[in-house]
């Protein structure tokens, strides 16, 4: 098994770590545990801490309300060619400054295999992989016994949520699995982002 990150994180451990530019915009909801798997995704793939990275980003004006004033990160980068720049962050390896991030492909696949090709092809691009429906995010996250492997940020579905982070630790969450449980009724979405120095 090769993992591509380091640090895997749940979603659900961030439930005081709120999604909000200031502080009058915190809510119940407006947190990670609430509404924070794309996000989740993107720190797992930084390697750095969701709270960190929300602090950060927070202070660039990054999250929107929405009409019902849920405040969110809306994806982004959400649309092909737009990027995020963050001034530093702090990963097991030390402090990386002047990160861009940027979304580089959008596509939908409808079947296993042809998603196993996408994600080799964009892995030897050097791009990272951020996948799901319309309604959740999982991070495509190393391979093991020739197939790929998600880690899934929401650990919140199982009584006991320790057997669900060890599925994830352990590459248990195939892209078969994937299409079992987030693609039944529709194509799942691939998003390949570029993560580099500004320049």
């Amino acid at each position: 098994m090769k993992n591509w990150y380091q640090m895997f994180q749940s979603q659900t451990w961030f439930r005081n770590t709120y999604l909000v530019n200031n502080h009058y915009d915190v809510r119940e909801k407006n947190n990670i545990y609430n509404s924070g798997c794309h996000f989740t995704c993107l720190s797992m793939m930084l390697n750095v801490n969701a709270a960190f990275l929300a602090s950060e980003l927070s202070k660039k004006y990054y999250f929107e309300k929405d009409e019902q004033g849920l405040v969110w990160d809306r994806n982004k980068p959400s649309e092909v060619g737009d990027c995020i720049s963050i001034p530093f962050i702090v990963t097991p390896q030390g402090v990386m400054k002047d990160i861009k991030v940027t979304l580089i492909e959008k596509v939908s696949i409808s079947s296993v295999n042809k998603a196993e090709i996408y994600i080799n092809d964009k892995h030897n691009e050097n791009l990272h992989l951020i996948c799901g429906n319309a309604s959740h995010s999982l991070l495509v996250a190393g391979i093991k016994d020739k197939s790929f492997f998600v880690w899934d940020p929401d650990t919140s579905w199982l009584y006991d949520e320790i057997v669900l982070i060890n599925q994830n630790i352990n590459g248990e969450n195939t892209i078969a699995w994937l299409y079992e449980q987030y693609g039944k009724d529709e194509s799942i979405e691939f998003w390949a982002f570029e993560i580099k120095p500004c320049t």
